[in-house]
């Protein structure tokens, strides 16, 4: 949760100094090569308009964590799919020199998978923690679906 918690709070102070940042008359380089405005946003730019969707992700899971959501689970199991499906798909379709980068993240973040969904779905402790949240919420929505009786005060 701290690290989901961080990560949105630094993202919504991020994303507007890369917009403010972004119209001026500052350098743009990649791997070192200086490159224009309009040649930077096309390689990079798909990064910088993703980056929103994570920190709201990241948002929602800290939320969720906070206030011992079960669907939390369920958003850190498909957190690594996601992020490692992007990278594989989006290096490749602007900049083919960026393959071996890709494969690499898109390798790492199925390890992560892997290793997410064994300690959300697999590990005991997790999983008595995620089954008791989810018996709360059906108790309370049993609760507040039963009908009350009126009661008489004679």
């Amino acid at each position: 949760m701290v690290f989901a918690s961080f990560f949105a709070a630094i993202g919504l102070i991020v994303l507007p100094a890369m917009v403010l940042v972004g119209g001026g008359g500052t350098t743009y380089e990649i791997r070192g090569m200086k490159v224009s405005r309009a040649e930077f946003m096309r390689r990079e730019g798909v990064f910088l308009a993703v980056f929103p969707i994570v920190v709201i992700f990241m948002g929602l899971i800290a939320y969720g964590l906070y206030d011992q959501r079960p669907w939390t689970r369920r958003l850190l199991a498909w957190y690594w799919p996601c992020v490692g499906v992007f990278f594989l798909a989006a290096p490749c379709t602007f900049d083919p020199m960026r393959w071996p980068e890709a494969i690499s993240v898109f390798v790492e973040c199925a390890a992560f998978s892997l290793l997410a969904c064994w300690y959300l779905y697999r590990k005991r402790s997790v999983v008595g923690y995620y089954e008791t949240l989810e018996q709360a919420k059906r108790d309370a929505s049993r609760d507040a679906s039963a009908p009350t009786l009126p009661t008489s005060t004679a």
